[in-house]
């Protein structure tokens, strides 16, 4: 059997395409006919709809076993694991307000200036997770984040915090959707998970998302140079987990 050279669709990375294909992720991504891809995205979890992927051929190994008894076969990269962080919403910034004071002290709030309350942690919090309509509970870490084994191909999650109660939380994420931190939509969704809302679609940079990336370089002490460099790169994944 030939290898295959695969297209990647949304959602997909090298552990679900592998899993398919009765392979090992660390299997693909090392392929010698990868070495460009990998130069390209460096990680095997964060691939681009139309990224081309060669998928070796399976080589089938053969085991000798006594008859007669009782043999345990593990296979291997499955189930995966998905990282989650979580935060609180970012809740709407309250309508500007206009100070005055009458005489020569008179005094004008900037209805322009927003200034966003500060986003927390959901430490330490009751949750059910369901990951393609399979429901589980657990509690998030003190840092926020949950670990839940899933399959490579799981598609999406629903996560419930506090469920039923009136402080109850709500999340969907799909599983696999986000581009590169390279790419223009890559760093728009980071940004927007990291708590810095700007439009997740379209390829080119525009004003809002722009700006927006430049807030974020401020914040973490990078050049605010608006542009996606390398460093800013490093920083969204430092921060965003992938």
């Amino acid at each position: 059997m030939a290898n295959t050279t695969y297209r990647i669709k949304p959602g997909e990375c090298v552990a679900s395409v592998a899993f398919k294909a009765g392979l090992l992720p660390d299997t693909v991504w090392a392929h010698p006919e990868n070495s460009e891809l990998r130069a390209q995205r460096r990680d095997l979890n964060v691939l681009q709809p139309g990224d081309e992927l060669v998928v070796p051929a399976p080589v089938p190994r053969n085991q000798t076993h006594a008859a007669g008894q009782k043999y345990r076969f593990v296979r291997k990269a499955v189930p995966a694991l998905v990282r989650l962080v979580f935060y609180t919403p970012q809740p709407d910034p309250p309508p500007p307000e206009t100070n005055m004071t009458g005489g020569d002290d008179t005094h004008y709030e900037d209805p322009d200036l927003e200034v966003l309350p500060e986003q927390r942690l959901l430490s330490d919090a009751p949750y059910r997770i369901s990951i393609d309509g399979e429901w589980r509970e657990g509690k998030s870490g003190p840092d926020g984040i949950i670990e839940v084994p899933v399959s490579p191909d799981a598609a999406q999650a629903e996560i419930e915090f506090f469920p039923g109660t009136k402080e109850e939380l709500v999340f969907e994420v799909a599983l696999g959707h986000i581009d590169p931190p390279a790419t223009v939509t890559g760093a728009r969704h980071r940004l927007s998970n990291l708590g810095y809302p700007c439009p997740p679609d379209g390829a080119e940079p525009d004003d809002v998302s722009m700006a927006t990336l430049t807030q974020f370089q401020a914040d973490q002490s990078l050049e605010p140079s608006g542009n996606l460099d390398e460093a800013t790169q490093a920083k969204l994944v430092d921060l965003h987990g992938s």
